[in-house]
């Protein structure tokens, strides 16, 4: 991720959190380093963090993975289009090879050629699966809809929920909690809180569980907050 989408990113987190709770002050957000944001009118420095399923054994982590997909979606497409190719409006759903390498170029163009060789002929749309795959079919592809009707590429894909463990938590404020020193240093005075956030995504979705609200954690934060993505802002306990 660029650093102007990572800034979008957390500004729209720091900006749905506001919009959920009473307990932000008003005031410009204005970007940053160290911490993240600023409310400078509340004398507020905020930190932002993603919470994301850990990849465990897997070679591959699940935002690993999903970014590989999303990039040889884009540029198979790139490639389909390169020459004023027919419309083509595809859908690719991934086998989600966790410990497997493959090269991205190699790929986006088995799956570029795969979409010219089977754009519907008859009609508008036409779905198929490996299970019943025919001569052909572009390896590392479980499901695929192609339409004839727009542009869009999407990777599609299918992961289960990570719930949230203690550890999780603990370790993750852990580590923003070493920085604290430095933010201190620089902004004197101001006080200091940490977001953090769970997202569903494709292969990288993080569920809270509701026994979160009994838990207490040991951080130098003014504020911890957990925004998770379905449900209200929650306030983490200091231990």
């Amino acid at each position: 991720m660029s650093t102007k989408d990572k800034k979008a990113s957390e500004r729209w987190l720091i900006e749905e959190a506001r919009r959920r709770s009473t307990i932000f002050p008003a005031g410009e957000l204005s970007a940053s380093e160290s911490p993240d944001w600023l409310i400078a009118d509340a004398h507020l420095g905020i930190e932002v963090t993603d919470l994301l399923a850990p990849k465990g054994s897997n070679l591959f982590s699940g935002t690993q993975l999903s970014a590989f997909q999303a990039e040889v979606v884009r540029q198979a497409r790139d490639r389909y289009f390169a020459n004023g190719a027919t419309d083509a409006d595809v859908l690719v759903f991934f086998e989600n090879e966790w410990n497997q390498k493959r090269d991205v170029e190699a790929y986006a163009e088995a799956l570029a050629q795969f979409v010219r060789c089977n754009l519907p002929v008859g009609r508008d749309c036409i779905t198929l699966q490996a299970r019943h795959a025919r001569a052909g079919w572009a390896e590392g592809i479980a499901v695929i809809r192609i339409s004839r009707t727009g542009k869009k590429w999407q990777a599609g894909g299918a992961g289960g929920i990570h719930w949230l463990e203690r550890g999780d938590l603990e370790a993750r404020i852990g580590a923003k909690n070493r920085l604290l020193p430095k933010y201190r240093a620089r902004l004197p005075e101001w006080k200091m809180w940490l977001l953090m956030a769970t997202d569903v995504r494709v292969l990288r979705s993080v569920g809270v569980p509701p026994e979160i609200t009994s838990w207490r954690f040991v951080f130098d934060f003014d504020k911890v907050l957990l925004m998770p993505w379905e449900d209200d802002l929650i306030e983490l306990k200091k231990q």
